[in-house]
């Protein structure tokens, strides 16, 4: 309250302040609709709607899964049998080592384990976004350095659509987070598929050393081959 004289007279004013606050609020990474999981439709644990999510990068797997998860392998589910997504059905073969999810673009991941000699495990991850399959090609490219010493592509027909393989080799750059700098691994391979089943197209994407991947590669074909619309 201030006082005022005025004309002999003490005359009192009340002043009022209002400060507003704005705040902002930063974006999660942007996802295709229909790879959202179950829990994002739900909400966190918190009770906290997740963000719309409307659109994805060309490559669903470089930098934006979360870190995995340290696991012992013991504790992984090996026990193999379909695994069901929205629009596709796999058969993943026993021995295959199902990792939990921990969100990101990854819809399923598991653990190929490394034969007797070799110095890693090999990975493998099932996603889905939208993009040109040529874009695709070069973001796993440059992967490579740009330029992988080896690479090869083949076109086969699965659930009746036309799925394309690749195959590339080389020093690898392995990125496993968002913020995490990427690992150069020489010596790498992948062995990659893109189905077009659905709205978009599902990824099957298979990195290791390359005798690791040279061990699961008739299997990593079935499981590609097992592919059934649902």
């Amino acid at each position: 309250m201030i006082r005022v004289k005025r004309n002999g007279l003490w005359s009192s004013w009340v002043l009022t302040v209002a400060v507003l606050a704005t705040g902002c609020e930063s974006e999660a990474p942007s996802v295709p609709k229909s790879a959202t999981s179950d829990k994002a439709a739900r909400g966190d644990a918190s009770g906290k709607s997740s963000p719309e999510k409307e659109s994805a990068p060309a490559d669903p797997h470089a930098g934006v899964d979360m870190p995995p998860k340290k696991e012992d392998a013991a504790s992984l589910d090996t026990t193999g049998g379909e695994l069901k997504l929205d629009e596709v059905t796999f058969t993943a073969p026993a021995g295959w080592g199902r990792k939990e999810v921990q969100g990101g673009f990854v819809d399923a991941e598991y653990v190929l384990p490394k034969p007797e000699g070799e110095s890693a495990d090999g990975r493998l991850t099932i996603s889905r976004a939208g993009g040109a399959i040529e874009a695709n090609l070069e973001r796993w490219r440059g992967q490579f350095g740009g330029k992988p010493e080896k690479e090869s592509r083949e076109e086969i027909e699965v659930a009746g659509v036309k799925v394309l393989l690749i195959d590339m080799s080389g020093e690898f750059a392995d990125q496993r987070g968002p913020f995490a700098p990427p690992t150069k691994r020489p010596g790498y391979r992948m062995f990659a598929a893109i189905l077009p089943i659905g709205a978009q197209n599902h990824f099957v994407k298979a990195t290791g050393p390359e005798k690791t991947i040279a061990a699961h590669q008739e299997a990593l074909l079935n499981f590609v081959r097992s592919a059934k619309k649902n």
